[in-house]
């Protein structure tokens, strides 16, 4: 009886350790592969697929610094700036500020990085983990002091946006089956709205809005809430460049949204056809 209990013991064993291994190994595809899409490097087919809001991140190595700090005693702090974006970053701006410097060693007020790697659809985001102050001290200070400092950081960011579309006919009417599919990556997301045929032209309604995870401003760590500006650096209709404008004759985000049309020369048939609407918007941009 008692090895007949052992044996069933180890049986049970072997099966649960079985059934976790292989639940480990499906939710470990699961999640990495939803990292991925989450940051806007995978995509195609007729899904859909964003990084809108990522931008670049700011975290700091494993316990450097600690989540408590003593009086006196020197620590590190190590900054892992990741980037998001799929164009390298060579301008990126850290401001510190929150605390009294008075009572701070180590640290200065403003950093300036000039180079975080691009992602890649192989090794994901860029990751620059060169920015590292070692012995920074908290003293001076009377009973305990809350240290939680601010970084500000501010850099040039672009939306990269690729959308594949039903072209309307002379008639203004879509006859022309298409598999719906967009790819973007960039802290603004761009949605097309309307898209209209005008005799030869095409015109394409487009409205832009912010993830609110950060700001585009027109100068790095202003405070002032005024419109903000980006600017076009590409659109194409298949192989035709748009001209733009906006109804304001300015392209500025206004609370976090704005809008813009452009008009594009339509191709050679009268009838419907399938195309495919490619842009890139260039834009400063600050997260806390």
């Amino acid at each position: 009886f008692i090895k007949n209990t052992r044996l069933k013991k180890m049986k049970t064993k072997l099966l649960l350790i079985i059934f976790v291994t292989v639940a480990l190994l499906f939710s470990g595809c699961s999640f990495g592969d939803s990292d991925a899409k989450q940051s806007g490097i995978l995509g195609g087919g007729s899904s859909s697929s964003s990084s809108s809001g990522s931008g670049v991140s700011l975290e700091f190595a494993e316990n450097n610094p600690p989540s408590e700090m003593f009086k006196g005693q020197p620590y590190n702090f190590a900054f892992v700036f990741k980037n998001y974006q799929e164009h390298e970053i060579s301008d990126l701006k850290l401001k510190l500020s929150g605390y009294d410097t008075g009572f701070v060693k180590g640290l200065k007020s403003d950093y300036n990085l000039q180079k975080i790697p691009k992602a890649t659809t192989q090794s994901g985001p860029g990751v620059f983990p060169g920015l590292v102050e070692s012995g920074v001290v908290v003293d001076d200070f009377t009973n305990d002091y809350s240290f939680n400092p601010v970084f500000n950081y501010c850099y040039t960011a672009k939306t990269t946006f690729t959308q594949s579309v039903c072209v309307p006919s002379s008639m203004n009417q879509c006859e022309t089956d298409v598999q719906s599919s967009k790819l973007q990556n960039g802290p603004l997301s761009l949605n097309i709205d309307y898209i209209n045929s005008f005799e030869n032209e095409i015109r394409i309604d487009f409205s832009i809005s912010n993830s609110q995870k950060g700001n585009v401003v027109n100068q790095c760590f202003k405070t002032e809430d005024y419109a903000n500006s980006f600017k076009i650096n590409s659109i194409t209709l298949g192989t035709q460049t748009g001209n733009c404008d906006t109804v304001s004759d300015s392209f500025e985000i206004i609370g976090s949204k704005s809008s813009f049309y452009c008009t594009f020369p339509r191709g050679s048939t009268d009838d419907s056809y399938a195309s495919q609407v490619v842009a890139e918007l260039e834009y400063l941009y600050q997260q806390e």
